[in-house]
């Protein structure tokens, strides 16, 4: 299954190879000069645009991480669905496992975040995995197998991500804004281990994880044109707005979410030149 659907991957890029280069070189241009942009205007940016009470910027800090939470307990639900329909039921219990854990510590963070009470949160956990459960208990293997596929792409490049992004925040000990007083640095300078998180932006990856439904036109073989612009506009408009919305609400500045999209991008360019290589080597 994967060494199939990552030979139609591969296939796909081949084919549009051309296109392929100009849109990385174009999106790494831009995020590069973004970076520098930052430099001499992310205090002031901030000032200008920040509005912490606005609705959408709000809603979106609160729930803007949902993206995270559907990947990673969609993959494991799908993943332990599968391993039983394989009759390797013990096998199939680690990744229901990881689902519950990892669903019901998002639950937590909703509740810190958005005041919900614990009941809510429990209640929606284990209704989403039940959902999944279901969804790919009944879908037809075809189906089963390319969705799981498309979500393991997506879990395997954004956990690594997301891994480098949490070093980093410990790291790099930013200030965010809302919490300045007279202690801003450029996002060039690391402040050391001090409690602040500001640098790369973590709901900035999760919405950017979106971008990987650019795959499933590929791997479902989806030829009309609209559900092609649709699965392809709407991610970029989503992680545009999930950018514009934290340097709005004060949570991140430009550089901060600007370099998510950079290490997203150069992660997601080095994993698929890896596999692809490695699926090129077992065709010959």
């Amino acid at each position: 299954m994967v060494k199939e659907y990552t030979k139609e991957l591969a296939d796909a890029c081949a084919r549009h190879k051309k296109l392929v280069v100009i849109f990385t070189s174009v999106l790494l241009a831009l995020c590069v000069v973004g970076m520098v942009v930052a430099t001499f205007v992310d205090l002031r940016l901030s000032q200008a645009l920040n509005d912490p009470n606005q609705g959408y910027s709000k809603f979106l800090h609160d729930y803007g991480e949902w993206t995270a939470y559907f990947i990673n307990v969609g993959f494991g639900i799908g993943l332990s669905v599968w391993l039983i329909k394989c009759k390797r039921y013990f096998w199939a219990i680690i990744p229901f496992l990881f689902a519950i854990v990892f669903g019901s510590f998002f639950s937590l963070m909703w509740l810190e975040n958005t005041s919900m009470p614990v009941l809510f949160n429990t209640l929606f956990n284990m209704v989403c995995v039940g959902v999944f459960f279901c969804f790919f208990f009944f879908a037809k293997d075809e189906f089963h197998k390319k969705a799981l596929y498309i979500l393991g792409v997506t879990f395997i490049i954004t956990n690594f991500v997301y891994i480098i992004m949490l070093a980093l925040k410990y790291l790099w000990g930013r200030v965010r804004f809302w919490d300045l007083a007279d202690n801003f640095t450029a996002w060039y300078r690391p402040n050391g281990i001090n409690g602040h998180q500001s640098f790369p932006s973590g709901h900035v990856l999760s919405a950017a994880s979106t971008l990987m439904l650019w795959l499933v036109p590929i791997i479902f073989k989806i030829k009309n044109p609209f559900a092609r612009a649709t699965l392809i506009i709407l991610p970029i408009l989503y992680t545009l707005s999930m950018m514009y919305a934290r340097i709005v609400v004060g949570a991140h500045y430009l550089s901060d979410v600007v370099f998510s999209i950079l290490l997203l991008t150069v992660c997601t360019v080095i994993f698929l030149w890896i596999i692809f290589r490695r699926v090129n080597k077992k065709g010959r």
